[in-house]
């Protein structure tokens, strides 16, 4: 899991036991749990697959290892958060002039 300011990432994967898949009922309890655990988190995007794991994965090791700035982590976790929720490109917000035109 990597945790971005109010936005977390969450890889679930199973044991050969489980043979569910990720469904709404167990998306909700990892996301209860998540909220439980730290009240300023307001999103939580919860994945299974295996591609996007495996770039919730680098990126928490670019966290561990210091290779990353604050705004590389945070455009990484609005595009990962936006392909776990079947979104396009995440558009990150950037503030707007208004020339008077």
């Amino acid at each position: 899991a990597v945790v971005a300011g109010n936005i977390a990432l969450v890889g679930i994967s199973y044991d050969a036991q489980y043979q569910g898949g990720l469904t709404d009922r167990l998306v909700e309890m990892v996301k209860s749990r998540v909220e439980a655990m730290d009240k300023t988190i307001t999103a939580v995007h919860v994945t299974d697959d295996e591609a996007i794991m495996n770039k919730i994965d680098q990126l928490r090791e670019s966290l561990n290892n210091g290779q990353i700035t604050f705004e590389e982590l945070q455009t990484q976790v609005l595009d990962i958060g936006s392909s776990i929720t079947g979104g396009g490109n995440a558009m990150v917000s950037q503030p707007q002039t208004n020339t008077g035109a």
